[in-house]
């Protein structure tokens, strides 16, 4: 319920009217007095880090294929639960819950394919750097219906960063 917390000031103004916390069609339903409903579905990110025999920590949740990365398990929840398969305000909420999580990197470098750096040879320097967004998880048919990604760290509930789908319709 932490995580709802701040839905509370928006009931007083009267710009939410309800919070639906017990439903089969996603984990929040967010309904405003215009009527309108956005429909959250929300997952945690908590890896479990474990050191090898020299004290390294192998963190692969910001790539895109490893089963622990952030693009898996959104993958994996939206086919299991479906959620993401009705036409409507969907949106995925994800909380990082480690301080060790490169911050707004494991979700972008996750989501997108990766952040690339292109070199000069000759002069061995950068000329273009970014994120790669040629293949990113908005090509999935289990997004087609994603409106957004909600994300923020464990506690900073108000720092909240939201990727809009570009081919949501």
């Amino acid at each position: 319920m932490i995580v709802y917390h701040n839905y509370i000031p928006l009931i007083r103004e009267r710009l939410v009217k309800s919070l639906s916390l017990i439903t089969n069609e996603c984990d929040v339903i967010v309904e405003g007095y215009d009527s309108s409903k956005y429909y959250l579905e929300v997952f945690c990110i908590m890896p479990n880090f474990q050191e090898d025999e020299d004290g390294v920590i192998n963190i692969q949740t910001h790539t895109q294929k490893a089963l622990s990365s952030v693009r898996q398990k959104f993958l994996r929840k939206a086919n299991k639960q479906r959620q993401f398969s009705t036409k409507r305000e969907n949106f995925a909420v994800i909380e990082l819950n480690d301080r060790r999580i490169a911050r707004d990197f494991t979700i972008l470098s996750s989501l997108s394919d990766g952040y690339k750096i292109k070199i000069d040879i000759d002069k061995m320097t950068n000329f273009d750097e970014g994120y790669d967004w040629k293949t990113s998880i908005f090509e999935s048919p289990e997004t087609r219906f994603l409106k957004g990604i909600i994300w923020f760290h464990q506690g900073n509930y108000q720092d909240k960063k939201i990727l809009i789908n570009p081919f949501y319709k």
